[in-house]
Protein backbone atom coordinates (compact mmCIF):
# COMPACT_ATOMS: atom_id res chain seq x y z
CA UNK A 1 0.00 0.00 0.00
CA UNK A 2 1.37 3.61 -1.17
CA UNK A 3 1.68 6.53 1.71
CA UNK A 4 -1.37 8.42 -0.13
CA UNK A 5 -3.14 5.19 -0.48
CA UNK A 6 -2.82 4.40 3.49
CA UNK A 7 -3.56 7.78 4.48
CA UNK A 8 -6.59 7.70 2.63
CA UNK A 9 -7.36 4.46 3.94
CA UNK A 10 -7.13 6.28 7.46
CA UNK A 11 -9.42 8.62 6.95
CA UNK A 12 -12.08 6.83 5.21
CA UNK A 13 -15.06 6.56 7.36
CA UNK A 14 -13.70 9.43 9.67
CA UNK A 15 -16.69 12.06 9.89
CA UNK A 16 -14.70 15.44 9.01
CA UNK A 17 -17.85 16.83 7.61
CA UNK A 18 -18.12 19.26 10.71
CA UNK A 19 -14.75 21.53 10.09
CA UNK A 20 -13.05 23.05 7.36
CA UNK A 21 -12.70 18.94 6.06
CA UNK A 22 -8.46 18.20 6.04
CA UNK A 23 -5.46 20.23 6.48
CA UNK A 24 -2.35 19.20 5.29
CA UNK A 25 0.93 19.99 6.58
CA UNK A 26 4.05 19.07 4.42
CA UNK A 27 3.65 19.16 0.92
CA UNK A 28 2.86 15.78 -0.63
CA UNK A 29 1.16 15.47 -4.16
CA UNK A 30 0.50 11.83 -4.08
CA UNK A 31 -0.96 12.33 -0.64
CA UNK A 32 -2.79 15.76 -1.92
CA UNK A 33 -4.27 13.90 -5.18
CA UNK A 34 -5.24 11.10 -2.69
CA UNK A 35 -7.25 12.97 -0.42
CA UNK A 36 -9.23 14.84 -3.67
CA UNK A 37 -10.05 11.94 -5.43
CA UNK A 38 -11.27 10.64 -1.83
CA UNK A 39 -13.79 14.02 -2.17
CA UNK A 40 -12.60 15.96 0.59
CA UNK A 41 -11.97 19.91 0.81
CA UNK A 42 -7.91 20.20 1.07
CA UNK A 43 -6.25 23.10 2.73
CA UNK A 44 -2.23 22.74 2.06
CA UNK A 45 0.29 24.38 4.52
CA UNK A 46 3.79 24.03 4.67
CA UNK A 47 4.38 24.15 8.19
CA UNK A 48 2.38 24.40 11.42
CA UNK A 49 4.01 27.54 11.94
CA UNK A 50 3.14 29.07 8.45
CA UNK A 51 -0.46 29.10 9.99
CA UNK A 52 -1.77 32.39 11.34
CA UNK A 53 -1.32 33.15 15.23
CA UNK A 54 -5.22 33.31 15.79
CA UNK A 55 -5.41 29.18 15.01
CA UNK A 56 -3.77 28.72 18.62
CA UNK A 57 -5.36 31.46 20.07
CA UNK A 58 -7.84 30.11 22.58
CA UNK A 59 -10.50 33.06 22.03
CA UNK A 60 -10.13 32.66 18.42
CA UNK A 61 -9.58 28.84 17.74
CA UNK A 62 -9.23 27.44 14.33
CA UNK A 63 -10.07 24.03 13.41
CA UNK A 64 -10.72 20.84 11.06
CA UNK A 65 -12.16 17.83 10.73
CA UNK A 66 -9.30 16.11 10.52
CA UNK A 67 -5.32 17.08 10.09
CA UNK A 68 -2.63 15.08 7.93
CA UNK A 69 0.48 15.62 8.97
CA UNK A 70 2.77 14.40 5.81
CA UNK A 71 7.09 14.46 5.63
CA UNK A 72 7.80 14.80 9.10
CA UNK A 73 10.47 13.63 9.00
CA UNK A 74 12.00 16.84 9.19
CA UNK A 75 9.75 18.07 11.95
CA UNK A 76 10.99 18.45 15.67
CA UNK A 77 8.67 16.76 18.08
CA UNK A 78 7.67 19.52 20.62
CA UNK A 79 5.62 20.27 23.07
CA UNK A 80 4.05 22.90 22.03
CA UNK A 81 3.69 21.47 17.89
CA UNK A 82 1.72 18.97 19.66
CA UNK A 83 -0.52 21.47 21.75
CA UNK A 84 -0.86 23.18 18.40
CA UNK A 85 -1.89 19.81 16.70
CA UNK A 86 -4.71 19.55 19.35
CA UNK A 87 -6.18 23.08 19.02
CA UNK A 88 -6.47 22.58 15.38
CA UNK A 89 -8.64 19.41 15.61
CA UNK A 90 -11.74 19.95 16.36
CA UNK A 91 -13.44 17.56 18.96
CA UNK A 92 -14.35 14.11 17.72
CA UNK A 93 -11.92 14.91 14.76
CA UNK A 94 -9.04 12.76 13.75
CA UNK A 95 -5.07 13.46 12.85
CA UNK A 96 -3.10 11.15 10.96
CA UNK A 97 0.94 11.21 10.80
CA UNK A 98 2.56 9.76 8.09
CA UNK A 99 6.21 9.27 8.44
CA UNK A 100 9.24 7.24 7.28
CA UNK A 101 9.79 4.43 10.17
CA UNK A 102 13.29 4.96 10.94
CA UNK A 103 13.91 2.95 14.40
CA UNK A 104 17.58 2.70 13.86
CA UNK A 105 19.29 0.52 15.90
CA UNK A 106 22.70 2.05 17.39
CA UNK A 107 24.67 -1.46 17.01
CA UNK A 108 27.36 -2.72 14.91
CA UNK A 109 25.92 -3.14 11.30
CA UNK A 110 27.26 -6.50 10.68
CA UNK A 111 26.00 -8.30 13.78
CA UNK A 112 22.95 -5.95 14.32
CA UNK A 113 19.83 -8.86 13.20
CA UNK A 114 21.95 -11.55 15.53
CA UNK A 115 21.98 -9.38 18.36
CA UNK A 116 18.10 -9.02 17.46
CA UNK A 117 17.73 -12.37 17.72
CA UNK A 118 19.86 -13.03 20.84
CA UNK A 119 17.97 -10.64 22.86
CA UNK A 120 14.62 -12.31 21.79
CA UNK A 121 15.60 -15.37 22.88
CA UNK A 122 17.46 -17.25 19.95
CA UNK A 123 21.04 -17.84 21.67
CA UNK A 124 21.68 -20.30 19.36
CA UNK A 125 22.05 -17.52 16.15
CA UNK A 126 23.74 -15.02 18.47
CA UNK A 127 27.23 -16.80 16.96
CA UNK A 128 29.15 -15.98 20.59
CA UNK A 129 28.40 -12.55 20.63
CA UNK A 130 26.66 -10.33 23.72
CA UNK A 131 22.91 -9.26 23.65
CA UNK A 132 22.03 -6.11 22.84
CA UNK A 133 21.22 -4.71 26.16
CA UNK A 134 19.49 -1.06 24.59
CA UNK A 135 15.46 -1.13 25.31
CA UNK A 136 14.08 -0.76 21.96
CA UNK A 137 10.37 -0.55 23.70
CA UNK A 138 11.42 2.55 25.63
CA UNK A 139 10.77 6.08 24.48
CA UNK A 140 13.29 8.18 22.72
CA UNK A 141 13.83 11.10 24.21
CA UNK A 142 13.81 14.84 22.19
CA UNK A 143 17.41 14.84 23.10
CA UNK A 144 18.14 11.44 20.80
CA UNK A 145 15.46 12.78 18.14
CA UNK A 146 18.46 14.29 15.96
CA UNK A 147 20.58 11.28 16.46
CA UNK A 148 17.42 8.55 16.17
CA UNK A 149 15.06 10.18 13.64
CA UNK A 150 11.44 10.81 14.19
CA UNK A 151 10.02 7.40 16.13
CA UNK A 152 7.14 5.97 15.06
CA UNK A 153 6.69 4.74 19.24
CA UNK A 154 7.20 8.32 19.91
CA UNK A 155 4.74 10.04 18.11
CA UNK A 156 2.26 7.59 19.48
CA UNK A 157 3.46 8.14 22.73
CA UNK A 158 3.02 12.10 22.33
CA UNK A 159 -0.05 11.80 20.92
CA UNK A 160 -1.78 9.39 24.09
CA UNK A 161 0.68 12.26 26.23
CA UNK A 162 -1.14 15.34 24.66
CA UNK A 163 -4.75 13.72 24.84
CA UNK A 164 -4.98 11.64 21.90
CA UNK A 165 -6.69 8.27 21.16
CA UNK A 166 -4.51 6.47 18.72
CA UNK A 167 -6.99 4.14 17.03
CA UNK A 168 -3.95 2.46 15.56
CA UNK A 169 -0.49 2.46 14.24
CA UNK A 170 1.37 0.43 11.76
CA UNK A 171 3.59 0.56 8.47
CA UNK A 172 3.49 -0.12 5.44
CA UNK A 173 6.03 -1.32 2.69
CA UNK A 174 8.82 -4.26 3.69
CA UNK A 175 11.83 -2.97 1.43
CA UNK A 176 15.21 -2.98 2.53
CA UNK A 177 15.24 -1.57 6.06
CA UNK A 178 17.45 1.50 6.46
CA UNK A 179 19.95 1.67 9.27
CA UNK A 180 21.72 4.97 10.02
CA UNK A 181 22.53 6.72 6.62
CA UNK A 182 23.22 3.25 4.75
CA UNK A 183 20.98 0.60 2.94
CA UNK A 184 21.34 -3.06 4.23
CA UNK A 185 22.53 -6.11 1.36
CA UNK A 186 19.48 -7.67 0.76
CA UNK A 187 20.65 -10.67 2.08
CA UNK A 188 20.67 -8.82 5.54
CA UNK A 189 17.30 -7.37 5.03
CA UNK A 190 15.77 -10.65 4.63
CA UNK A 191 17.28 -11.76 8.04
CA UNK A 192 15.85 -8.46 9.66
CA UNK A 193 12.92 -8.92 8.03
CA UNK A 194 12.42 -12.52 9.28
CA UNK A 195 13.44 -11.73 12.51
CA UNK A 196 10.99 -9.24 13.11
CA UNK A 197 8.47 -11.65 11.95
CA UNK A 198 9.69 -13.75 14.57
CA UNK A 199 10.10 -11.88 17.69
CA UNK A 200 7.46 -9.33 17.39
CA UNK A 201 5.30 -9.50 20.09
CA UNK A 202 7.14 -11.03 22.22
CA UNK A 203 7.85 -8.18 24.42
CA UNK A 204 11.51 -7.21 25.90
CA UNK A 205 13.57 -6.08 22.93
CA UNK A 206 11.24 -6.97 20.53
CA UNK A 207 8.21 -4.65 21.34
CA UNK A 208 9.81 -2.13 18.97
CA UNK A 209 9.17 -4.42 15.91
CA UNK A 210 5.55 -3.51 16.39
CA UNK A 211 6.93 -0.48 13.79
CA UNK A 212 8.47 -2.31 10.97
CA UNK A 213 8.40 -1.66 7.34
CA UNK A 214 9.40 1.96 5.41
CA UNK A 215 6.05 4.04 6.36
CA UNK A 216 4.07 3.97 9.53
CA UNK A 217 0.77 5.87 9.20
CA UNK A 218 -0.97 6.47 12.49
CA UNK A 219 -4.60 7.21 13.19
CA UNK A 220 -5.41 9.32 16.16
CA UNK A 221 -8.79 10.98 17.92
CA UNK A 222 -9.59 13.72 19.35
CA UNK A 223 -12.25 13.06 22.33
CA UNK A 224 -15.31 14.56 21.87
CA UNK A 225 -15.72 15.66 25.25
CA UNK A 226 -11.97 17.51 24.75
CA UNK A 227 -11.70 21.29 24.67
CA UNK A 228 -9.63 22.58 21.86
CA UNK A 229 -6.34 22.57 23.44
CA UNK A 230 -6.31 21.32 27.52
CA UNK A 231 -8.26 18.36 28.31
CA UNK A 232 -10.73 18.82 31.43
CA UNK A 233 -10.99 15.29 32.16
CA UNK A 234 -9.42 12.62 33.20
CA UNK A 235 -8.69 10.51 30.36
CA UNK A 236 -6.89 6.72 31.14
CA UNK A 237 -3.26 8.21 30.23
CA UNK A 238 -3.37 11.14 32.19
CA UNK A 239 -5.19 8.87 35.00
CA UNK A 240 -1.95 6.97 34.72
CA UNK A 241 0.21 10.02 35.28
CA UNK A 242 -2.00 11.17 38.64
CA UNK A 243 -1.38 8.05 39.91
CA UNK A 244 2.24 8.03 39.44
CA UNK A 245 2.98 11.53 40.30
CA UNK A 246 4.49 10.51 43.75
CA UNK A 247 6.65 8.16 42.82
CA UNK A 248 7.80 10.12 39.27
CA UNK A 249 8.81 13.43 41.46
CA UNK A 250 9.75 11.39 44.85
CA UNK A 251 13.07 13.43 45.31
CA UNK A 252 10.85 16.69 45.95
CA UNK A 253 8.54 14.66 48.15
CA UNK A 254 11.40 13.66 50.28
CA UNK A 255 13.24 17.52 49.86
CA UNK A 256 9.28 18.51 51.43
CA UNK A 257 9.59 15.75 54.11
CA UNK A 258 13.11 17.15 55.10
CA UNK A 259 11.99 20.80 55.21
CA UNK A 260 8.84 19.60 57.23
CA UNK A 261 10.89 17.94 59.90
CA UNK A 262 13.02 21.33 60.61
CA UNK A 263 10.17 23.79 60.18
CA UNK A 264 7.14 22.01 61.90
CA UNK A 265 6.14 25.13 64.02
CA UNK A 266 6.11 27.25 60.92
CA UNK A 267 3.28 24.86 59.86
CA UNK A 268 1.71 25.01 62.92
CA UNK A 269 1.06 28.81 62.08
CA UNK A 270 -0.57 28.14 58.95
CA UNK A 271 -4.29 29.84 58.58
CA UNK A 272 -7.09 27.24 58.80
CA UNK A 273 -8.21 25.98 55.52
CA UNK A 274 -11.98 27.62 56.87
CA UNK A 275 -10.58 31.07 57.14
CA UNK A 276 -8.59 31.15 53.88
CA UNK A 277 -11.76 30.34 52.34
CA UNK A 278 -13.75 33.31 54.41
CA UNK A 279 -10.96 35.65 53.41
CA UNK A 280 -10.83 34.92 49.44
CA UNK A 281 -15.32 34.90 49.46
CA UNK A 282 -14.78 39.14 50.87
CA UNK A 283 -11.44 39.67 48.85
CA UNK A 284 -11.47 42.67 46.83
CA UNK A 285 -7.41 42.70 45.38
CA UNK A 286 -5.03 40.25 44.63
CA UNK A 287 -1.37 41.01 43.88
CA UNK A 288 0.67 38.02 42.44
CA UNK A 289 4.30 37.92 42.41
CA UNK A 290 5.69 35.89 39.50
CA UNK A 291 9.32 35.30 39.53
CA UNK A 292 9.41 34.52 35.66
CA UNK A 293 6.49 34.77 33.15
CA UNK A 294 3.95 31.68 33.17
CA UNK A 295 4.82 30.92 37.15
CA UNK A 296 1.70 32.70 37.89
CA UNK A 297 -0.02 30.86 35.88
CA UNK A 298 1.44 27.06 36.48
CA UNK A 299 0.76 27.65 40.23
CA UNK A 300 -2.15 30.00 40.84
CA UNK A 301 -4.01 30.11 37.19
CA UNK A 302 -6.92 27.84 38.49
CA UNK A 303 -7.45 30.26 41.60
CA UNK A 304 -6.74 33.57 39.60
CA UNK A 305 -9.49 33.30 36.98
CA UNK A 306 -11.44 32.19 40.02
CA UNK A 307 -10.52 35.29 41.58
CA UNK A 308 -11.14 37.36 38.84
CA UNK A 309 -14.89 35.82 37.67
CA UNK A 310 -15.85 37.16 41.30
CA UNK A 311 -14.80 40.18 40.20
CA UNK A 312 -12.02 40.56 42.39
CA UNK A 313 -9.32 43.09 41.41
CA UNK A 314 -5.82 41.08 39.97
CA UNK A 315 -2.57 42.33 39.73
CA UNK A 316 0.25 40.54 38.42
CA UNK A 317 3.91 41.48 39.02
CA UNK A 318 6.09 39.65 36.65
CA UNK A 319 9.56 40.05 38.03
CA UNK A 320 12.16 39.21 35.91
CA UNK A 321 12.47 39.47 32.06
CA UNK A 322 12.63 35.35 31.37
CA UNK A 323 15.63 36.07 29.20
CA UNK A 324 17.40 32.48 30.78
CA UNK A 325 14.37 30.43 29.22
CA UNK A 326 15.64 27.49 27.11
CA UNK A 327 13.18 28.42 24.43
CA UNK A 328 15.29 31.88 23.81
CA UNK A 329 18.64 30.04 23.20
CA UNK A 330 20.40 31.68 20.66
CA UNK A 331 17.66 34.49 20.17
CA UNK A 332 19.30 38.38 20.22
CA UNK A 333 19.30 40.62 23.16
CA UNK A 334 16.47 42.19 22.32
CA UNK A 335 13.95 39.09 21.55
CA UNK A 336 15.51 37.90 25.00
CA UNK A 337 14.79 41.08 27.02
CA UNK A 338 10.59 41.39 26.01
CA UNK A 339 9.46 38.33 24.07
CA UNK A 340 8.45 36.56 27.39
CA UNK A 341 6.96 39.91 28.82
CA UNK A 342 4.98 40.88 25.79
CA UNK A 343 3.50 37.14 26.37
CA UNK A 344 2.88 37.60 29.93
CA UNK A 345 0.84 40.65 29.11
CA UNK A 346 -1.23 39.05 26.74
CA UNK A 347 -1.94 36.00 29.28
CA UNK A 348 -2.98 38.72 31.83
CA UNK A 349 -5.53 40.02 29.41
CA UNK A 350 -6.97 36.90 27.92
CA UNK A 351 -7.55 36.17 31.97
CA UNK A 352 -8.95 39.21 32.88
CA UNK A 353 -6.22 40.49 34.93
CA UNK A 354 -6.84 44.52 35.89
CA UNK A 355 -3.23 44.98 35.95
CA UNK A 356 0.42 43.76 34.89
CA UNK A 357 3.39 45.61 36.30
CA UNK A 358 6.63 43.81 34.23
CA UNK A 359 9.87 44.91 36.20
CA UNK A 360 12.01 42.98 33.50
CA UNK A 361 14.79 42.28 35.95
CA UNK A 362 17.28 39.95 35.12
CA UNK A 363 18.41 36.74 37.34
CA UNK A 364 21.41 38.15 38.30
CA UNK A 365 19.93 41.64 39.33
CA UNK A 366 17.00 40.45 41.32
CA UNK A 367 19.81 39.02 43.82
CA UNK A 368 20.49 42.70 44.72
CA UNK A 369 16.91 42.47 45.75
CA UNK A 370 17.26 46.58 47.69
CA UNK A 371 17.80 47.98 44.56
CA UNK A 372 14.26 46.56 43.36
CA UNK A 373 11.77 46.70 46.39
CA UNK A 374 10.96 50.07 46.62
CA UNK A 375 8.71 49.58 42.84
CA UNK A 376 7.44 46.19 44.65
CA UNK A 377 6.51 48.55 47.79
CA UNK A 378 4.73 51.36 45.62
CA UNK A 379 2.59 48.06 44.04
CA UNK A 380 1.39 47.35 47.11
CA UNK A 381 0.64 51.07 48.56
CA UNK A 382 -1.05 51.53 45.28
CA UNK A 383 -3.38 47.83 45.74
CA UNK A 384 -3.53 47.61 49.09
CA UNK A 385 -4.41 43.89 48.64
CA UNK A 386 -6.49 41.57 51.00
CA UNK A 387 -4.10 38.56 49.00
CA UNK A 388 -0.14 38.33 48.17
CA UNK A 389 0.29 34.82 45.95
CA UNK A 390 3.92 33.98 45.79
CA UNK A 391 5.95 30.94 45.01
CA UNK A 392 6.81 28.56 47.98
CA UNK A 393 10.14 29.61 49.89
CA UNK A 394 11.33 26.42 49.52
CA UNK A 395 10.90 25.73 45.82
CA UNK A 396 13.95 24.46 44.23
CA UNK A 397 14.58 27.50 41.71
CA UNK A 398 16.56 30.50 43.00
CA UNK A 399 15.21 32.87 41.53
CA UNK A 400 12.05 31.48 43.39
CA UNK A 401 13.33 32.35 46.11
CA UNK A 402 15.18 35.58 45.76
CA UNK A 403 11.40 36.76 44.83
CA UNK A 404 10.39 35.77 48.50
CA UNK A 405 13.03 37.89 49.56
CA UNK A 406 11.87 40.87 47.35
CA UNK A 407 8.80 40.68 48.86
CA UNK A 408 9.55 40.72 51.89
CA UNK A 409 12.04 43.89 51.87
CA UNK A 410 9.17 45.31 50.02
CA UNK A 411 7.01 44.76 53.21
CA UNK A 412 9.89 45.92 55.50
CA UNK A 413 9.61 49.13 53.43
CA UNK A 414 6.44 49.99 54.73
CA UNK A 415 5.83 52.20 57.84
CA UNK A 416 3.60 51.07 60.71
CA UNK A 417 0.60 52.71 59.17
CA UNK A 418 0.79 51.00 55.69
CA UNK A 419 1.13 47.80 57.60
CA UNK A 420 -1.95 48.12 59.47
CA UNK A 421 -3.88 49.12 56.55
CA UNK A 422 -1.92 46.58 54.36
CA UNK A 423 -2.17 43.15 56.21
CA UNK A 424 -2.60 40.44 53.53
CA UNK A 425 -3.19 37.03 53.79
CA UNK A 426 0.30 35.17 52.18
CA UNK A 427 -0.39 32.39 49.66
CA UNK A 428 2.78 30.53 48.78
CA UNK A 429 1.91 28.34 45.74
CA UNK A 430 4.30 25.49 43.76
CA UNK A 431 5.97 25.97 40.71
CA UNK A 432 8.62 23.19 40.75
CA UNK A 433 8.39 22.07 44.24
CA UNK A 434 5.89 20.75 46.23
CA UNK A 435 4.70 22.09 49.93
CA UNK A 436 2.24 21.36 52.74
CA UNK A 437 -1.22 21.70 51.42
CA UNK A 438 -2.95 23.37 54.04
CA UNK A 439 -5.47 24.53 51.48
CA UNK A 440 -6.37 22.54 48.02
CA UNK A 441 -8.55 24.74 46.22
CA UNK A 442 -10.74 23.01 43.58
CA UNK A 443 -10.14 24.27 40.01
CA UNK A 444 -11.86 21.89 37.61
CA UNK A 445 -14.67 24.61 36.51
CA UNK A 446 -11.87 26.71 35.11
CA UNK A 447 -9.19 23.89 34.50
CA UNK A 448 -10.12 24.11 30.70
CA UNK A 449 -9.19 27.94 30.33
CA UNK A 450 -6.33 27.15 32.52
CA UNK A 451 -5.40 24.82 29.89
CA UNK A 452 -5.89 27.12 27.04
CA UNK A 453 -3.75 29.77 28.55
CA UNK A 454 -0.59 27.96 28.28
CA UNK A 455 -1.02 28.18 24.48
CA UNK A 456 0.01 32.00 25.19
CA UNK A 457 3.14 30.99 26.45
CA UNK A 458 4.37 29.42 23.23
CA UNK A 459 8.36 30.37 24.38
CA UNK A 460 7.90 28.40 27.57
CA UNK A 461 5.76 25.82 25.52
CA UNK A 462 8.33 24.68 23.35
CA UNK A 463 10.62 23.95 25.90
CA UNK A 464 8.22 22.18 28.29
CA UNK A 465 4.48 21.05 27.86
CA UNK A 466 3.19 22.84 31.04
CA UNK A 467 -0.54 21.86 30.38
CA UNK A 468 0.91 18.24 31.11
CA UNK A 469 2.48 18.89 33.57
CA UNK A 470 0.13 20.93 35.67
CA UNK A 471 -2.57 18.28 34.44
CA UNK A 472 -1.08 15.32 36.81
CA UNK A 473 -0.01 17.83 39.81
CA UNK A 474 -3.38 19.30 40.11
CA UNK A 475 -4.96 15.87 39.51
CA UNK A 476 -2.69 14.19 41.75
CA UNK A 477 -3.98 17.11 44.70
CA UNK A 478 -7.46 16.36 43.53
CA UNK A 479 -7.23 12.72 43.96
CA UNK A 480 -5.08 13.41 47.63
CA UNK A 481 -6.39 15.73 49.07
CA UNK A 482 -9.99 16.29 47.79
CA UNK A 483 -10.22 12.34 47.09
CA UNK A 484 -11.74 12.65 44.12
CA UNK A 485 -11.02 12.57 40.34
CA UNK A 486 -10.33 16.52 39.05
CA UNK A 487 -7.86 19.20 39.41
CA UNK A 488 -6.70 21.13 42.11
CA UNK A 489 -4.29 23.66 43.52
CA UNK A 490 -1.88 23.57 46.34
CA UNK A 491 -1.39 26.68 48.91
CA UNK A 492 0.81 27.16 52.26
CA UNK A 493 -1.34 30.21 53.96
CA UNK A 494 0.16 32.38 56.54
CA UNK A 495 -0.46 36.13 58.22
CA UNK A 496 1.76 38.20 56.34
CA UNK A 497 4.27 38.90 60.39
CA UNK A 498 3.89 34.76 59.82
CA UNK A 499 5.29 34.69 56.24
CA UNK A 500 7.86 37.81 57.06
CA UNK A 501 9.20 36.06 59.82
CA UNK A 502 9.70 32.69 58.05
CA UNK A 503 11.20 34.15 54.92
CA UNK A 504 13.78 35.62 57.74
CA UNK A 505 14.27 32.17 59.31
CA UNK A 506 15.13 30.61 55.72
CA UNK A 507 17.75 32.84 54.49
CA UNK A 508 20.61 35.14 55.92
CA UNK A 509 21.89 38.09 55.01
CA UNK A 510 24.54 38.75 52.61
CA UNK A 511 26.14 42.07 51.17
CA UNK A 512 23.76 45.13 51.14
CA UNK A 513 22.48 46.69 47.80
CA UNK A 514 22.09 50.80 47.64
CA UNK A 515 22.03 50.62 51.75
CA UNK A 516 19.00 48.23 51.53
CA UNK A 517 18.79 44.84 53.13
CA UNK A 518 18.79 41.80 50.89
CA UNK A 519 19.52 38.00 51.29
CA UNK A 520 20.34 35.09 49.60
CA UNK A 521 19.66 31.81 49.54
CA UNK A 522 20.65 29.69 53.17
CA UNK A 523 20.64 26.09 50.52
CA UNK A 524 18.07 23.41 49.61
CA UNK A 525 16.60 21.04 52.14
Amino acid sequence: MSVSESVVAALVGQDVSRGSAVLMLGRSDAVLAGLERAGYEVRVERSLNDLPDVAFDPRSPLQFGAVVYCDVDAVELTAFAMRKLYCLVQPGGVIVVSLPNRERLRCDLKVAPLRILSAAGAPWMSAGRSPCTRDYGASVSSSLASDLGIVAREWSHQLRKTGFDVLDAGSRGFGPFSMGRRRLPRPVSDVVGWGMDRVAGLGGAGRFLEYRGNICTILARKPDHAGYSGRSDVTPSLGKAIHGFEVDHAAEFDRLRVWLGRNGDVVDRAVPRSDVEAVLRRCGSVVVISPHPDDELIGCGGLLLDCVDRGCRVSIVQVTDGADSQGLAGACASRKRHARSAEARRVADAMGAASVVTMELSSESLRCVGDHARELADVLVHEKPDVILTPFIHDNHADHVAANQLLLVALDLLDDALHKSIAPLVLSYEVWSFLPPIYVHPVDHVVQRKMDLFMLYPIAMEVVDYVWYCQKRDGFHSLRHLHRSGFAEAYFPLECAAYMSMVRSMVRPMVRCVGEPAFEDAGAG
